[in-house]
C-alpha cells in the first residue's frame, strides 16, 4: 500500500511538473510569438522606407538626367551660336581683305 502511496504521489509531483513545464513553453512561445510579430512589423517598416527612399532616389536620379539633358541642350545652342558668329566674323574678315586687296 505504501508503494502505491509514493508511486501515487510519484505521478501527481511528475504531473505537476511536466504542467509547470507546459505553462512554461507556453509563455515562451507567446513571448516568441509577439517578438515574432514585432519584427515582422519592423521588417514591414523597414521594407516602406526603403521603398520610399529608393522612390525618392529614382525621382532624384531622374531629375538630375533631366536638368543634365538641358544643360546640355542649352550648351549645345550657345556652342551652335558662337561658332555662327565665329563663321560670320570669319566671312567679315575675309571681305574685308579682299576689299583691302582690292584697294590696294
Amino acid at each position: 500500500r505504501r508503494d502505491l502511496v509514493r508511486r501515487g504521489d510519484a505521478l501527481r509531483v511528475a504531473a505537476e511538473d511536466r504542467d509547470a513545464t507546459i505553462q512554461q513553453l507556453q509563455r515562451v512561445l507567446e513571448a516568441t510569438k509577439r517578438d515574432a510579430a514585432k519584427w515582422k512589423d519592423d521588417a514591414d517598416a523597414l521594407r516602406t522606407e526603403a521603398f520610399v527612399e529608393a522612390t525618392r532616389l529614382r525621382d532624384e536620379t531622374q531629375d538630375a538626367r533631366t536638368r543634365a539633358r538641358e544643360a546640355a541642350a542649352e550648351q549645345a545652342k550657345r556652342l551652335t551660336a558662337a561658332e555662327g558668329e565665329r563663321d560670320e566674323l570669319r566671312r567679315s574678315a575675309d571681305e574685308q581683305a579682299k576689299r583691302s586687296i582690292t584697294l590696294e
